[in-house]
C-alpha cells in the first residue's frame, strides 16, 4: 500500500481530487489525509506516508495561515524569500526520504517576466519533485520549454470525464429561471476569478443585440478575498443574464443540460476541468483557440481568438443560430471525453508514484532528485 498525502489544503469544492483518490484506492494508493511542509510535521509523519502530492495552489504551500480566499499580492522581494523558504521545505523533506509528486495545473501561470510566487515556487518544485504530473501534451512541453524538469521525470496523465461526478441531479426547468423555451442559453459556470476573464464575456454578450439569449452566471464570485453567493435572479444592468451563486452538486448536472452551450473566456493555456465536465453532460464549449483547449476538447468546441471579445460575439451568434450544429458538437465532445476515464487516470498516477518513491530511494541522500546538495 502506498500512502500518500496531498497539499496544500484545498476547498474540496472541485472534484477532481475526490475522484482521483477513489479511485487510486483501486491501485493499492491510500489517501490519508492533508500534508504539510513544516519541520514538524513532516519528522512527526515520516513513518506514515511515502508520497507528498502537490496540487494547486501553490501560493497556499507558503502561506498556510490565510484564509482560502483569493491570492495575495507577493512583492517581487517577498516572493523570492517565500519561494526560497519552499524550497528549504522540500530539501528537508526530500532529506527525511519523501517522494514528492507535483502536479502542474495552472501551466498558463509559469514563465513571463515577473518573477511572481507561483512561477518561483513552481521553480522549486521542480527541481525538488520526482515526479512532475500534467494533464495534457501542451502543460508537459511548458514544463520541459521552463526546465522545470527533466523529461524523465515527467508524466502526461489525461483527466477523466465528469459525467458521473455529481450525480443526476434534480431536473431544472427553464420556467424556474423565468427562461423562455425557445432562447439560446449560455453558461459561464465555476469559480468568477478575475483571471476567467468574465469582463471579456460580458462585453461579447452586451454586443449580441438580440432578446433570444440568456447568459448565466453560475458560481461564487472572488475578488480580493471576498466571497459571495448571491440569489439566484436577474443582473439589474441586463435583464438577459441570469445571476448564480455557490451551485450545488445536485444542480450541477442539470444546469449543464439546461444550457445550450458553455462559454469558457479565459485567454491563457490552463488545466481546463470545466471544459471537460461541460462536455461530459454533451454541453458544447465556446472557447479560446488555445492548444491545451484543442487537446481536452477536440470535436466539441466552438472557438474564438483569445482575449477577442467581437470575435467571441460573433461565435456565440453563430452558436444561438445553429441548434443542430450545437447538437451534433455537444455529442461529439462528449464521446471524445468519455473515452478518458477515471480509472485510466489512477492507473497511470499509482505508476507515476511508484516511479517516483523509486527515485526517492536511489536519491535518499541528496537535496533534490537532480542530485543537488
Amino acid at each position: 500500500m502506498v500512502r500518500v498525502a496531498r497539499l496544500p489544503v484545498t476547498s474540496n469544492r472541485n472534484p477532481y481530487q475526490r475522484l482521483l483518490y477513489a479511485h487510486l484506492a483501486d491501485f493499492g494508493v491510500e489517501l490519508v489525509g492533508h500534508g504539510a511542509l513544516t519541520p514538524e510535521w513532516l519528522e512527526s509523519h515520516r513513518d506514515d506516508v511515502d508520497v507528498l502530492h502537490v496540487h494547486w495552489r501553490l501560493d497556499r504551500l507558503v502561506e498556510d495561515d490565510e484564509p482560502l480566499g483569493a491570492p495575495r499580492e507577493w512583492t517581487p522581494d517577498a516572493a523570492a524569500e517565500a519561494a526560497g523558504r519552499l524550497g528549504q521545505q522540500l530539501s528537508h523533506a526530500h532529506e527525511l526520504g519523501y517522494a514528492i509528486a507535483w502536479t502542474v495545473h495552472e501551466i498558463g501561470r509559469l514563465g513571463g517576466v515577473e518573477p511572481t510566487l507561483h512561477h518561483l515556487a513552481a521553480v522549486e518544485l521542480g527541481r525538488h519533485s520526482h515526479i512532475v504530473m500534467t494533464h495534457d501534451l501542451v502543460s508537459s512541453a511548458r514544463v520541459l520549454d521552463l526546465q522545470l524538469a527533466p523529461p524523465e521525470r515527467v508524466r502526461t496523465i489525461p483527466l477523466g470525464h465528469y459525467g458521473d461526478a455529481h450525480g443526476p441531479g434534480e431536473e431544472l426547468r427553464r420556467e424556474d429561471l423565468g427562461i423562455d423555451d425557445d432562447a439560446t442559453v449560455f453558461l459561464a459556470f465555476g469559480h468568477q476569478r478575475p483571471d476567467k476573464a468574465l469582463d471579456v464575456l460580458l462585453d461579447a454578450f452586451g454586443q449580441l443585440a438580440r432578446r433570444d439569449v440568456v447568459l448565466i452566471i453560475a458560481g461564487d464570485q472572488q475578488a480580493d478575498g471576498d466571497h459571495r453567493s448571491p440569489d439566484v435572479g436577474p443582473d439589474p444592468d441586463d435583464d438577459r443574464i441570469v445571476r448564480w451563486g455557490h451551485v450545488p452538486d445536485a444542480r450541477v448536472a442539470p444546469l449543464h443540460r439546461l444550457a445550450d452551450a458553455t462559454v469558457i473566456a479565459r485567454g491563457y493555456e490552463w488545466t481546463p476541468s470545466s471544459l471537460v465536465l461541460s462536455l461530459s453532460h454533451s454541453c458544447p464549449v465556446i472557447a479560446a483557440d488555445l492548444a491545451s483547449v484543442n487537446e481536452h476538447g477536440g470535436p466539441g468546441l466552438f472557438l474564438f481568438h483569445p482575449g477577442d471579445a467581437a470575435d467571441l460575439a460573433a461565435t456565440m451568434e453563430r452558436v444561438a443560430d445553429d441548434p443542430t450544429e450545437r447538437r451534433i458538437r455537444g455529442a461529439a465532445g462528449q464521446a471524445f471525453v468519455r473515452g478518458s476515464t477515471w480509472e485510466d487516470t489512477a492507473r497511470t498516477t499509482a505508476d507515476a508514484f511508484a516511479d517516483g518513491i523509486a527515485a526517492a530511494h536511489a536519491t535518499a541522500t541528496t537535496s533534490g532528485p537532480d542530485g543537488s546538495t
